[in-house]
């Protein structure tokens, strides 16, 4: 209830100069939930992208954004994660693969900061291979664009570009390594630097 009630407040917030667009709709799963992964330039992304979506989207956020308290209760509403940063925090990991078990949608940015050159992709971390072994869930791979250059204007214009699921056990068997892990999570990176490539802006 308070998710949707934000959702439709912060909406009428954001429609009036904000204008977003979802590249490649058919690729996004309709019959089973998946785990998000997407580069990320800006403060914006989490929020825009979760505006944007058809579905309720749980992001993994940083703790300090919850202690500020506006924000801190906004995230609360949208049912955001927060996450120690820095350490293993199994009460945020044990709260994601919850929410993915219940059928929900999960968003994470495996460059794990904000990349401020908004050029190329930062190293990735392991997490979104991780959950996916763990759920057997398909990886969706979102290139967004637009959010770096956003301006109290009426004219920013914001894109989400969407690849095609990838599911962990179309490349590995059984149990499986922290090598692979390493190598789904570079499967992942250049999926979405494939999808940044290909539009007319990476930022």
């Amino acid at each position: 209830m308070f998710y949707k009630m934000m959702h439709f407040l912060l909406n009428m917030l954001f429609i009036p100069f904000v204008s977003m667009t979802i590249q490649n709709k058919k690729n996004i799963p309709k019959d089973k939930n998946y785990i998000i992964v997407s580069n990320h330039v800006s403060n914006f992304d989490p929020l825009l992208l979760a505006l944007a979506w058809h579905k309720p989207v749980h992001f993994m956020a940083k703790q300090e954004l919850f202690e500020i308290f506006f924000i801190g209760r906004v995230l609360k509403m949208l049912q955001m994660i927060s996450v120690r940063r820095g350490e293993s925090d199994r009460k945020a990991v044990k709260e994601a693969l919850q929410y993915l078990k219940d059928g929900e949608i999960l968003a994470l940015f495996p460059e794990g900061t904000r990349n401020k050159d908004k050029k190329g992709l930062l190293p990735f971390h392991t997490g979104a291979a991780f959950f996916a072994k763990s759920t057997n869930l398909s990886v969706l791979p979102v290139a967004i664009s637009g959010t770096g250059n956003i301006r109290p204007s009426l004219f920013n214009r914001v894109n989400f570009k969407v690849g095609r699921p990838i599911a962990i056990e179309d490349y590995f068997e059984g149990k499986i390594s922290s090598k692979e892990l390493e190598e789904f999570t570079q499967i992942i990176r250049s999926e979405i630097e494939g999808l940044l490539g290909d539009s007319d802006e990476s930022n």
